[in-house]
């Protein structure tokens, strides 16, 4: 498990909530997970930043042509995202992916001996899209690490908040390593998944 000082996202009252819920599952279906602290240099908040670096970069080379022609009809927040892409020198991208391939040695290495590496999917529920799209910032920073490692990674069900919102947590190993994760959540799923909720559809004849 992911120590919690490690975590690249702090989690709002529901994520947290839904987090011990999960560790408590494990320990009553006799699982004992062992808490990891990565290496010094493989820090997951600044994995998260530097894969929206990467994004960022590659999105203003690939549609960054798009973005500044105001006529088309984009979203402001994506469009602006996309023109921030335009500033990022060069240097600064082949530096991220030179981190990267280091970061992905280090996890590989670090994880060696542990199928799984077990930690929060969401820092909270799903919510209502806002205007400046800042409300979601958490998920992304949980979520970004694995893409930028190259990791096999799930999601599992982990619970609902109090409104009955899903949430999650997720499984990382090193890239090539789907088998060994694949099984482990398989074990896992049956013992963190809630009751199956089934909407009422009867008004649509369902």
């Amino acid at each position: 498990v992911l120590a919690p000082e490690a975590w690249p996202a702090s989690l709002a009252d529901a994520g947290q909530r839904a987090w011990h819920e999960a560790e408590e599952a494990l320990a009553r279906a006799g699982y004992t997970p062992t808490p990891w602290h990565p290496p010094a240099t493989l820090s997951f908040a600044r994995m998260a930043d530097d894969n929206s670096l990467v994004l960022a970069y590659e999105a203003y080379r690939y549609y960054g042509t798009l973005a500044e022609d105001a006529a088309q009809p984009l979203w402001e927040v994506v469009r602006k995202r996309i023109a921030a892409g335009g500033r990022i020198a060069q240097a600064d991208y082949e530096a991220a992916l030179q981190r990267r391939a280091a970061d992905m040695a280090a996890f590989a290495q670090a994880m060696q001996g542990h199928d799984a590496l077990l930690m929060p999917a969401c820092d909270q529920a799903a919510q209502a899209l806002d205007a400046d799209d800042t409300r979601h910032a958490g998920l992304g920073k949980l979520l970004r690490p694995a893409n930028f490692l190259g990791a096999a990674a799930i999601s599992l069900p982990a619970g609902f908040d109090a409104e009955g919102m899903p949430m999650a947590v997720q499984l990382l190993a090193p890239a090539g390593a789907d088998a060994a994760l694949l099984d482990c959540a398989a074990a896992l799923e049956p013992v963190l998944a809630p009751a199956t909720r089934r909407p009422d559809l009867s008004e649509w004849g369902l």
